[in-house]
Order: C-alpha cells, then structure tokens, then sequence
C-alpha cells in the first residue's frame, strides 16, 4: 500500500521525508516481501524515474503500467536517537526489480 501525501508541488525532501510516497504496508511472504522492501520505505524512483515529488496517482500509474519489470529505488529512514526528533539516518536500500507477474 502507498501512502500519499498532500500538496506535492510545494514539498521540499528532508532527512526525515525524502519523498512524498512510502509504502505503508508489505504482504508477508508476497514479491516485495521477498525482495526486501520494508513498510515504511520512500520511493525515490520508478524504473529510473525520480518520483521523490510525485503525486501518488503518477506513482500507482507508473507501477501499473510496468512491462514485465518493475524496479524501484528506495530508502529506509530511521531514527538514531529517539530523543532527537531532527537527526535521522537513511538506509539506502539500493534498487530492487521486481517481476510485475
């Protein structure tokens, strides 16, 4: 599931938000799952595509209207210090391709 984010022409990328869309959710044991994404991941880019401001409904068309290969650039954002609510650190979880059969 992609969460999405209000008003996308004004959003300015933070280390705590480098994108408007994260994926909410994962389904256990589903492609995605396998693959290594992780619910709260952002989405950097679609099959080479920068979408770090790009409306949710550009994002599902673009995933949708994958061939047979979806790859997604993501980031994993977490907090280093639970106290310090500014300093997050990012995982660059690389590019994943994913089989969209």
């Amino acid at each position: 599931k992609l969460h999405a984010s209000q008003g996308f022409n004004d959003f300015t990328p933070t280390a705590e938000f480098p994108a408007l869309q994260y994926i909410d959710s994962i389904d256990s044991g589903s492609q995605a799952d396998r693959a290594g994404l992780r619910g709260g991941d952002f989405i950097l880019e679609i099959n080479g595509e920068n979408v770090i401001r790009a409306s949710h409904e550009h994002v599902v068309h673009l995933i949708r209207t994958s061939s047979d290969v979806l790859t997604l650039k993501v980031v994993t954002v977490s907090q280093v210090d639970q106290t310090a609510t500014d300093w997050y650190s990012h995982q660059d979880s690389g590019a994943m391709t994913l089989p969209t059969h």
